[in-house]
């Protein structure tokens, strides 16, 4: 059975325009897939790959090509996605989480080709009860996660194990991600004391070019830009959540502000977008700010009604869970596109729980497991 769907454009009761056409219900979707998937969605330049549930905590991986929605292929494999995934020279690495019959959980990262959906190669990372934060990262000739204490680099073609760094007996990995730029594999690393510290290492795990010392507040969250490292520090005192931009070189810090008590960072196109409660967080008011990448200046703000936000080379996206999808023109803020899947409706409302925004397209899962694609380009 043909579970994707085409729903034609439309814009009804009216045309309100910024950039042409806003619209206002969900038949602005390009094409919908699916009515059982996962929070889990990766994007590269030919296709969008989604995981279907089973009843057998097994995965379906869907390929389905980006502008149509068309099936490429799809795959069943043992497990369920532990973490985001990544696609890199052709493969798509996933972190899995298998439950054999008897004993403790199993977590892998496998290999999927990305043309044929053939597994390639997979590796085991751990086992245990715990709930380990692998988050596997990748360029072209390697793959590097993290295991237990140790953070592992891999042959991407073959799985190979190539080395390790141990973290030393005072530190241990925190559960944050890993990241891989310009040849430096940084992220937070956590002290007994419990004071954490955001450290470069060398692509040969064989060296600490540098820490930077969060003066024991927490770091919520991490992304790489093109010259610095972006921390989100949450000082545990109520104050406002503090962006730090880290040289990822040197780890110097360069600059730093505050803003809001609940946020999320992207990066795209040498700007920082930062979303975060103008208010209470209760009470649903939000803004976004653009920042200058190297200098932290804002160059526009404005509020929105969205919790969740990503963006490409043009567009910001956001999406709630109300059912709310919205894309900005990332230079002034300005929207161009807007949708609603309830507008009409009355009650059984449906809201988006992932959206990822990529080449003037959002790709955003509802709560009742529908992928819908939109096109902010055709607003």
């Amino acid at each position: 059975m043909d579970r994707r769907s085409f729903v034609r454009s439309a814009c009804v009761g009216g045309c309100i325009g910024v950039a042409g056409c806003l619209g206002a219900f969900s038949d602005d979707a390009e094409w919908t897939f699916g009515t059982d998937l996962e929070r889990t969605i990766t994007v590269d330049d030919d296709a969008v790959y989604v995981n279907e549930r089973t009843e057998h905590r097994e995965s379906v991986i869907h390929a389905l090509d980006r502008r149509t929605g068309e099936e490429e292929w799809s795959i069943t494999i043992d497990g369920v996605p532990w973490g985001p995934w990544v696609t890199e020279g052709g493969r798509l690495i996933a972190a899995l989480r298998v439950f054999p019959d008897d004993g403790d959980s199993q977590f892998y990262v496998r290999a999927i080709d990305t043309a044929s959906g053939h597994q390639l190669w997979e590796t085991r990372a751990f086992i245990g009860s715990g709930r380990p934060r692998i988050f596997p990262v990748a360029d072209g000739e390697e793959v590097f996660f993290q295991e237990d204490e140790e953070i592992v680099a891999v042959d991407a073609d073959s799985g190979d194990e190539l080395r390790t760094y141990e973290m030393p007996s005072h530190v241990r990995t925190d559960s944050r991600r890993i990241d891989l730029h310009d040849d430096i594999v940084w992220g937070v690393i956590r002290k007994e004391s419990g004071q954490p510290l955001l450290a470069g290492l060398s692509r040969g795990l064989d060296d600490v070019f540098w820490e930077w010392d969060t003066e024991g507040n927490g770091v919520e969250t991490t992304i790489a830009g093109d010259e610095y490292l972006y921390a989100l520090v949450d000082e545990g005192t109520g104050d406002p959540y503090r962006i730090a931009a880290v040289d990822s070189q040197t780890g110097e810090e360069t600059w730093s502000v505050r803003k809001g008590t609940v946020a999320q960072l992207t990066y795209r196109r040498g700007d920082v977008y930062f979303l975060h409660s103008s208010a209470s967080p209760s009470d649903n008011q939000w803004a976004i700010d653009c920042l200058e990448a190297s200098t932290g200046e804002q160059r526009w703000s404005t509020t929105v009604e969205y919790q969740d936000v990503t963006a490409d080379e043009e567009f910001v996206y956001l999406t709630n869970d109300r059912g709310k999808a919205t894309a900005l023109d990332g230079s002034d803020g300005s929207e161009v596109f807007e949708t609603d899947l309830n507008a009409g409706m009355l009650g059984d409302d449906e809201g988006f729980e992932r959206g990822v925004g990529d080449d003037g397209y959002l790709y955003a899962i509802s709560d009742r497991g529908t992928l819908y694609a939109f096109d902010a380009d055709d607003a």
